[in-house]
């Protein structure tokens, strides 16, 4: 039996403690919040939990393997470099850390210490959206010509009015890109590569009085194979819904889907390629955990994380993948700033 322990008990802990909380496997040992009245909903339903405010507790017990890091952006590092070094085994959620350096260094102490970390990226679980990406990686759409995605969505007064980091430069470390437009640039980086050449443009146009950060940013790549490439986000949408939409147009054909609606069926124009055949292979149900939008994928991917405990072997999503995206992220932001943005403040 593995023990583990949670660390932050907001928005998105739902999706986490579901997969802890009913895994065979797993014992959940400690929960963990700076406001200790949050984890009340989720330790009523557990016996033998003990709950805390400080994270050192939960690092000093020799029973706990690994721990869930579900706190602000700023924190994920130290957070993480404390959990290592006393010996735990981390999930860490997104984004990684907000300096690229220092995700470097978590996984380096990480390998030096024998140690399994990870950073979440549920999207590349998605069967549909691997089912996708082996279609690219076979060349099926020919030369890739283009790839695009476009995130429009919507954050209330509230999300920022209420919080102490959401919208905050130090501590969110950026918003639409590394908070609501992640994931798009991470299934855009698994299918394309790293860019070559990046340019990016940032305003702050529909939350001015409430954010220190970006709610509109364009990104502009051409990849190592020569492909074009633009991402779109903007976070200052009147409705609080989500349109993530990815294209990739080639020299034989075109595939369109949504990342955030993941089991409907994609738009797949490639002579040959049937899309009944494919959409057969995603056979999994659509399961609302917490927030809507947020999907049912963290389940796959934090199962293949216990698996790889108790095998013994590498997660299937390495955390040498999420350095690449943190580092496309701060490229993304330093190019906004040369560009002429800045990070304000709030009034």
């Amino acid at each position: 039996m593995l023990h583990c322990g949670i660390i932050g008990c907001g928005r998105i802990c739902p999706n986490h403690f579901v997969t802890l909380n009913q895994h065979p496997d797993v014992a959940i040992r400690w929960l963990c919040d700076l406001q200790v009245h949050n984890t009340a909903p989720f330790a009523n339903s557990l016996s033998n939990v003990r709950t805390t405010p400080s994270a050192d507790d939960v690092f000093k017990d020799p029973s706990v393997d690994f721990v869930n890091i579900l706190t602000d952006h700023a924190s994920h590092y130290l957070l993480a470099k404390q959990a290592l070094l006393a010996g735990k085994h981390v999930i860490v959620e997104k984004p990684f850390t907000i300096e690229p350096e220092h995700a470097r260094e978590l996984v380096a102490l990480a390998t030096a210490n024998r140690l399994k970390i990870i950073c979440i990226s549920q999207h590349r679980f998605d069967p549909m959206i691997n089912q996708i990406r082996a279609l690219v990686q076979k060349g099926k759409l020919g030369t890739l010509l283009q790839i695009n995605g476009r995130l429009l969505c919507g954050r209330s007064t509230e999300y920022y009015s209420e919080s102490y980091w959401h919208g905050r430069s130090a501590i969110d470390g950026g918003s639409a890109l590394i908070n609501q437009g992640y994931h798009m640039l991470d299934i855009i980086l698994s299918m394309a590569g790293i860019p070559a050449k990046l340019n990016a443009y940032a305003a702050r146009r529909a939350h001015v009085d409430l954010i220190e950060t970006e709610d509109t940013i364009s990104l502009q790549c051409v990849f190592n194979d020569g492909a074009l490439g633009s991402l779109n986000i903007t976070s200052g949408y009147a409705k609080e819904e989500w349109n993530a939409e990815i294209e990739m147009v080639g020299t034989d054909g075109r595939i369109v889907f949504d990342l955030h609606s993941p089991h409907q069926p994609p738009v797949i124009d490639i002579q040959g390629v049937n899309l009944s055949e494919i959409m057969q292979t995603v056979t999994r149900t659509y399961q609302k955990v917490g927030i809507g939008y947020y999907g049912d994928l963290h389940d796959l991917q934090i199962k293949d994380f216990i698996s790889s405990l108790i095998e013994d072997r590498s997660p299937a999503f390495l955390p040498q993948h999420a350095v690449d995206t943190v580092t496309v992220i701060h490229q993304a932001y330093a190019s906004a700033h040369r560009n002429g943005f800045a990070w304000g403040s709030i009034s």
